[in-house]
């Protein structure tokens, strides 16, 4: 069980990690992207829910979403990359916290597409 846990921490922490290097709009340094990492993993939905893994387990794939809706938007042949942790997060097994993730990343896509 404590693998289990550990493993939603763990994909959360390197998604944001991920993330937030490769946003062209602010392009942090290492220190900046860790430092909001660790705050993303150790936040209080993440602490709180640490016995309910399905929950973790859609926050930790919401980065990663972001991640790929962020490609798909710079380059179009990434749209079936981005399209997977969008589809992991729907499986991620907590419908709640998943469709609230899901209106997240849509509303960060409609923000991509108008952006133009």
């Amino acid at each position: 069980m404590l693998l289990r846990g550990a493993f939603g921490l763990w994909l959360a922490g390197v998604g944001m990690y991920v993330y937030r290097r490769r946003l062209p709009i602010w392009r942090l340094g290492r220190a900046a992207a860790l430092s909001g990492a660790l705050a993303y993993v150790f936040s209080d939905p993440f602490v709180v829910h640490l016995g309910h893994p399905q929950f973790n387990d859609a926050m930790a794939w919401l980065p990663w979403a972001l991640a790929g809706v962020d490609q798909a938007a710079r380059r179009t042949h990434r749209i079936p990359l981005g399209a997977l942790p969008i589809a992991l997060l729907r499986l991620a097994g907590h419908g709640q916290a998943a469709l609230y993730r899901m209106i997240a990343v849509g509303l960060y896509a409609l923000g991509q597409a108008t952006d133009g």
